[in-house]
């Protein structure tokens, strides 16, 4: 049986909008059901975005990226835009389900909103 391994290779990412956009990862989290998981990366957007003036605050984009768990497996991605200091709270894992339960602000006030994910669709609840 013939083993072939190719070695590591270093280099340096020249892409501005990739280097850009690895610097904006503020976190990410993972959370799996029983069929898929979903990755979510909290992306910062550029300074005053999150639109409180007088304040270099910032709104954040969530990517959520869904595999399926196979060999090749089915992917989506979907992104909630804007969303400011979000921090999960609480997770309901369920098979075919994932819950979770964010706590942002909106316009000044703490408020807390449900996404609900399964592999094709994602709903916001506030």
């Amino acid at each position: 049986m013939l083993l072939f391994q190719t070695d590591p290779q270093l280099e340096k990412v020249e892409n501005r909008d990739q280097i850009e956009l690895f610097n904006s990862i503020k976190k990410i989290e993972r959370f799996e059901a029983k069929v898929f998981r979903v990755n979510v990366l909290f992306i910062e957007n550029p300074p005053g975005s999150a639109g409180f003036e007088g304040t270099g605050e910032v709104s954040n984009d969530l990517f959520l990226a869904i595999s399926e768990f196979d060999e090749f497996p089915r992917q989506n991605l979907f992104v909630l835009r804007d969303i400011v200091n979000p921090k999960v709270v609480k997770t309901n894992l369920l098979y075919d389900e994932i819950e979770l339960t964010i706590e942002h602000r909106s316009s000044g006030k703490k408020e807390t909103s449900t996404l609900s994910i399964t592999f094709d669709k994602v709903t916001f609840n506030r």
